[in-house]
């Protein structure tokens, strides 16, 4: 017979935590945030959860203002980038707190940060933010967004070329974003390619809110890179000197010139041609091209007229030339006149667009009083070639018939001859003179018409 066993079995107290369950811990580095600025100003820390438990920790964020000054309780002067969140077990987060910003009434201010979490112990984790903020004026420059704010000052980027011995200007604005004066002791340019309009060792004093426009120049006599820092120094706290990069790159540029403005189409049964050259006297190649626009006639005699330019567009290199032939064709023996634009588009940035008035008229006789005229603003319309070779011809203009006497003169003043004595019905003339056995070089041609004098200058080369 088998007598009953019975087993007792203790279990230590020790042991008992075994069958506990896993809990998050709260830990919030640092315990406080103390910051003192001035008014119109931010200061910025760093808060560090880290969960020391064994369980995942959930948190978030409630913020109680304690104390801030009249006028400031409501006021967003305590911001966090974050405002809830879940770290894992021994694992940290980071979140930034920011304190100040906007015009927040000078005083103490004081805030609870609470965390809200699942720890048992710390259910209600709290953290203490204290701000001093002191008046102080504030400096603030402003300029155009275009021009490189808020890097820099560039006047690249505020044209489409920067030219030597050319002056280009823009503006910048000082204020006053503090809550007590602004002194500004004196303002300096390094260099003499940029300037100030204004006084730069002048002192001036900007009330609160108060703002001052001022003036910066760049101007430079030879091409390059040009650098600068403009100083501006005042009672700042914070920027007791304020630094603005300035920069400019000057670059060579080509110069149009055209040789004629008016150009007159005396059409029969055969093509005319009439040329005017394009000269570059700049230091950089020129780029062009030519369009024609009727802006006067019947739009119906277009079928009836063939106008060419040749060529329509082109490059001159620097200190020279190119020869544009502009022919007329009539293609039926239809009476007509007509008035067309020739407009000639360049990258001289000085001369971006230029503009040749073309007169055609169809007729079996020489230029009368039935041809179409040019406005009187003028009696000289020029002459085509210019620079010439052998022969020029001069366009006169006579509103009335009147007595006419033209004369041609060297550069020294002194007259080479007589091109024409007489009188002339009111009409477009054409007068050709001639090189002979001139010398290269510059000449005058006058014409007085009625009383009225007027000369144009003509370039002769061999």
């Amino acid at each position: 017979m088998h007598a009953n066993r019975f087993f007792l079995i203790a279990f230590p107290a020790l042991l008992l935590p075994l069958f506990a369950f896993a809990q998050p811990r709260i830990s919030v580095d640092p315990p406080s945030f103390e910051a003192e600025l001035f008014v119109g100003r931010f200061e910025t820390g760093n808060f560090t959860i880290t969960n020391e438990g064994d369980a995942a920790l959930n948190w978030q964020v409630q913020i109680d203002v304690v104390m801030a000054p009249d006028g400031g309780i409501g006021r967003d002067w305590l911001t966090l980038d974050q405002f809830g969140g879940e770290v894992a077990a021994g694992q940290g987060q980071v979140i930034e707190c920011r304190v100040g910003g906007g015009r927040l009434p000078s005083g103490e201010y004081m805030a609870e940060i609470h965390f809200l979490t699942n720890d048992p112990e710390n259910a209600d984790y709290v953290v203490t933010v204290v701000a001093m903020v002191n008046d102080a004026p504030d400096l603030d420059v402003n300029w155009l967004d275009q021009a490189g704010y808020p890097d820099l000052i560039d006047f690249n980027l505020l044209n489409e070329q920067v030219l030597a011995d050319t002056d280009y200007s823009t503006t910048f604005t000082i204020t006053n974003q503090g809550t007590e004066d602004l002194y500004v002791e004196r303002m300096i340019i390094g260099g003499n390619e940029f300037s100030l309009e204004e006084d730069v060792n002048m002192e001036f004093i900007l009330a609160p809110t108060e703002f001052r426009d001022f003036h910066l120049h760049f101007l430079a006599a030879d091409t390059g890179d040009y650098r600068s820092t403009l100083t501006i120094t005042s009672n700042d706290p914070i920027e007791g000197e304020f630094f603005l990069p300035l920069h400019a790159n000057t670059t060579l540029s080509p110069e149009m010139d055209v040789s004629q403005d008016t150009l007159l189409f005396e059409v029969g049964d055969q093509p005319v041609t009439h040329q005017f050259q394009i000269s570059n006297f700049g230091q950089a190649p020129l780029i062009w091209s030519a369009s024609c626009i009727l802006i006067e006639g019947d739009r119906r005699d277009t079928s009836a007229i063939r106008v060419t330019v040749d060529p329509i567009e082109g490059e001159v290199a620097p200190g020279s030339f190119e020869a544009i032939g502009v022919s007329v064709e009539c293609l039926d023996d239809r009476s007509l006149e007509m008035h067309y634009l020739l407009r000639i588009v360049s990258n001289d940035p000085l001369l971006e667009e230029y503009f040749v008035d073309v007169f055609i008229t169809r007729t079996s006789d020489v230029l009368d009083e039935s041809v179409m005229t040019l406005p009187a603003d003028h009696i000289l319309s020029g002459c085509y070639p210019n620079p010439f070779n052998a022969s020029t011809t001069l366009i006169l203009n006579v509103p009335i018939r009147s007595e006419v006497v033209v004369k041609v003169f060297d550069a020294l003043g002194r007259e080479q001859g007589e091109l024409f004595r007489g009188s002339k019905e009111a009409g477009i003339h054409q007068l050709s003179l001639e090189a002979g056995d001139f010398p290269a070089g510059t000449y005058l041609i006058q014409a007085e018409v009625g009383g009225r004098m007027e000369q144009v200058e003509v370039q002769l080369v061999r």
